[in-house]
């Protein structure tokens, strides 16, 4: 456990067996937890809480997580009213990616870009879903690569609106990722006017998933089969791209962009590491 504490690192350690592998509390600048290999903490804290791969509780400082192999946790990050976080160049499977909540400090300005996560065979065999979004001001979601998951793997919803754990989404972005296999996107029927859902490819033809035959859902309205519908309907997606985004392998795992694919030149310039081609390309890889 970090609580409280500014400049600690932890890198390079083997994480298992336990209710959290790590957790993160309170203030602190400058944390980084980077390159270990955090899998199988499956043991309960109480009736809500364990089985976590990462939980931030209440954290206000900057950490920066980076370089992670995580699997066989429930759900590999916890953000309970946490801000000012970092998720880089994480490779995910077998667990939920993210669950986000709070009983009053916001989920402010946490970026999770360039990542990696796949369902794998599921956490314990179980459904297993993508990134819970009910508390996320400012954040960005971007450049990531998303595979197989079942009912979601975008959950979003106003936590504004008496939603239990709920906070604020206001000026949520999520924009540049790849979806595949399965279905993209759980939504409430209304969401602040400045979250921003656009510049994604999706891809669910073939999936095995459960609701993989849907591309989204949205609460008092249902489910679209396609892309054009959905941004129809709701106003997102308007320059989002459904297609396969032929992945050098996706058997293997190797999720780079092969020549062809139609997430190549299709996002916008939301980070400062530089592209290839005319345009960043979508998902974790820029096509080189």
């Amino acid at each position: 456990m970090i609580v409280g504490s500014t400049g600690v690192r932890v890198a390079g350690n083997t994480i298992t067996g336990n209710a959290d592998g790590i957790e993160v509390r309170h203030a602190g600048n400058g944390r980084v937890i980077s390159n270990n290999r955090i899998y199988g903490n499956t043991k309960a804290v109480d009736a809500g809480r364990g089985a976590e791969g990462i939980n931030f509780y209440k954290s206000i400082g900057t950490v920066t997580v980076t370089g992670n192999r995580m699997w066989d946790n429930r759900t590999h990050f916890e953000v309970f009213g946490a801000s000012n976080l970092t998720f880089r160049g994480n490779v995910l499977w077998n667990g939920q990616i993210m669950e986000t909540g709070t009983d009053g400090p916001p989920c402010a300005n946490n970026r999770f870009v360039r990542n990696v996560a796949y369902r794998g065979t599921g956490f314990q065999g179980q459904s297993t879903n993508g990134m819970i979004l009910r508390c996320a001001s400012g954040n960005l979601v971007a450049h990531n690569t998303l595979d197989g998951f079942d009912q979601f793997a975008f959950y979003v919803v106003d936590g504004t609106e008496g939603v239990a754990y709920g906070g604020s989404i206001a000026n949520l972005r999520i924009v540049d990722n790849i979806v595949n296999g399965g279905r993209a996107f759980s939504i409430a029927a209304s969401l602040p006017s400045s979250v921003q859902i656009d510049y994604n490819l999706v891809y669910n033809v073939g999936s095995t998933a459960a609701y993989g035959n849907h591309v989204a859902y949205v609460a008092g309205v249902g489910q679209f089969d396609t892309l054009t519908a959905f941004a129809a309907a709701t106003g997102y997606e308007k320059h989002g791209v459904f297609g396969n985004p032929r992945f050098v392998s996706r058997p293997r795992r190797d999720y780079r962009l092969a020549a062809g694919s139609p997430a190549i030149n299709r996002g916008i310039i939301v980070l400062s590491d530089g592209y290839a081609g005319t345009r960043p390309d979508l998902g974790r890889y820029e096509y080189r």
